[in-house]
């Protein structure tokens, strides 16, 4: 009977792999090993035997939160691509949002400060925004809109700073959602949890533009797509 030292089991893992037994003809059997360790088998013949051992480990992942930023509206596609950052406990969205444009190199300014009443009101880096691309049958819902239409500028931008005072004043902005549900309460009051997906988005159309126009009986009012 061949001699072999347990295996170490990892810290929270969980064997789910059978044994493999290899060798000669004869019969098989299994060996134990002690607590927490994965199970061999031995085969044994003409008085050889052969140990083999087939182990997967289900290795626990930290939970973690998917985080984006998308300016899109106005041609400037991903600031931040959908980035997976680990989940902390008793941090807010703001938190999370914050430490993924500073990660990507941007700055930003607020109301309020992170964890505290906090509202984006602009995002920043250097020649970033110098040239936007509204898509064009965007520019034209915008133009024919009542309140938007009046109030836009095509030539009211920042090279270096993505805000409110941009293309149409007053409608311009930043909105999130999480799971893909916009928010009535601030980023700072909103704590999310494993594998939620926070998503920021910049509408020129006071979120018309971005699927989030509600009446205040419910009803959306909004535009037929999303850019």
């Amino acid at each position: 009977q061949p001699a072999e030292e347990a295996p170490v089991p990892l810290a929270g893992a969980t064997y789910s792999g059978p044994a493999e037994v290899d060798g000669d003809q004869g019969s098989a059997r299994t060996l134990s090993q002690g607590a927490g360790a994965a199970p061999a088998a031995v085969a044994a013949g003409g008085g050889a035997a052969t140990l083999k051992r087939t182990v997967t480990y289900n290795i626990p992942q930290a939970p973690v939160v998917t985080v984006s930023v998308e300016a899109t509206t106005a041609g400037y596609g991903y600031l931040v691509p959908p980035t997976a950052v680990a989940l902390e406990n008793g941090r807010t969205v703001d938190y999370y949002v914050t430490k993924l444009l500073t990660q990507y190199g941007y700055t930003y300014t607020c109301e309020g400060s992170v964890g505290q009443s906090f509202t984006l009101t602009s995002v920043g880096k250097a020649g970033a925004f110098a040239h936007p691309a509204i898509p064009d049958d965007l520019k034209d819902n915008i133009l024919s809109d009542p309140v938007c239409g009046p109030a836009y500028n095509e030539e009211a931008f920042q090279p270096d700073n993505l805000s409110g005072s941009c293309f149409v004043p007053g409608q311009s902005g930043w909105m999130y959602s999480l799971n893909e549900q916009y928010q009535a309460m601030g980023m700072s009051m909103v704590l999310p949890s494993a594998n939620d997906y926070i998503r920021v988005r910049y509408t020129l159309a006071n979120g018309k533009d971005i699927g989030n126009s509600f009446n205040l009986d419910g009803a959306y009012n909004g535009w037929e797509k999303e850019w």
